[in-house]
């Protein structure tokens, strides 16, 4: 099943941090199964090459980049596409059809020689190939086609003037489909308290 809201998204999120002004200082490391066109805030459209997102290409890229990183600094795992719940188990289908489970997931993005590296991954997934009768929650926003998740993940970026974890999972159960069919899942590898910065 081919899915609109990923491409829609993609762009959105290429838009919102900036991808490709000079002037932005952010780092982008781009693993996309499809072209797409990115139009930038002055209105310039660049073509977004297709990439390799294979099982193993996910794993090589993100295992040099968390080597690669500095003391204090901030990563953002975002993913949007086809992911898989068996036993209680959830896995992300790379481009390939292999499963990434959850847990090779976080040792390859926790695989860092320093200790004082901020890890935020956001998975915005339809899950429906263990669950048939599940709808796919994709709404159209200002002229796309966009994952609630996404939508409102981006929306709260936009708008929310004090970023933290606390403040996001709030908005995000305020927006996420009201009817509660489908509620976002947040959680941490480690346990916090108080109040955290999101970025």
């Amino acid at each position: 099943m081919s899915l609109c809201g990923p491409k829609y998204d993609f762009c959105l999120l290429l838009r919102h941090f900036k991808y490709g002004q000079e002037t932005n200082p952010t780092q982008f490391t781009l693993l996309n199964d499809f072209s797409a066109l990115h139009k930038d805030s002055t209105g310039n459209e660049k073509l977004v090459p297709k990439t390799d997102t294979s099982k193993a290409a996910i794993r090589d890229t993100l295992q040099t980049i968390m080597k690669d990183l500095g003391s204090g600094s901030n990563v953002l795992f975002y993913f949007g596409g086809h992911g898989i719940e068996e036993d209680g188990n959830q896995s992300i289908i790379a481009g390939d059809g292999m499963r990434i489970s959850g847990s090779e997931l976080q040792s390859w993005l926790s695989n860092t020689p320093h200790p004082r590296v901020s890890v935020t991954a956001v998975f915005d997934i339809q899950i429906s190939a263990t669950r048939p009768e599940q709808i796919a929650f994709s709404c159209k926003y200002k002229g796309g086609y966009h994952g609630q998740l996404t939508w409102h993940f981006v929306q709260y970026l936009n708008t929310a003037a004090d970023l933290t974890i606390e403040n996001l999972v709030s908005y995000l159960y305020q927006k996420c489909d009201p009817s509660g069919a489908q509620l976002p899942q947040v959680s941490a590898s480690h346990e916090f308290q108080g109040r955290a910065p999101f970025f």
